[in-house]
């Protein structure tokens, strides 16, 4: 029978969030600050600088702003605000 369990595929379980009011199904558990910028894909171009926040997040991180190379642990519903801003 463990051989039959390891023979099944692996289904990826998807979370569902919302980045900029669009839902998102997302397979990580933890998104980081690039991978948000990137599923956000606000087509900006030139010298950008991002912004991330978020909300309805797990237990004890419900909001938050996050910064490059920090990440944060994903919950169902969960909310994030991408914005860019171009550098002068």
């Amino acid at each position: 029978m463990a051989a039959e369990i390891l023979s099944k595929p692996q289904h990826s379980k998807t979370t569902p969030v919302v980045i900029n009011g669009t839902e998102v199904d997302v397979t990580e558990r933890e998104l980081t600050f690039e991978r948000i910028v990137e599923l956000a894909d606000l087509g900006a171009t030139g010298d950008v600088e991002y912004s991330v926040k978020y909300s309805r997040g797990p237990h004890d991180n419900q909001t938050g702003i996050l910064r490059p190379g920090q990440s944060v642990k994903v919950k169902k519903g969960m909310r994030f605000v991408v914005k860019a801003t171009v550098r002068s």
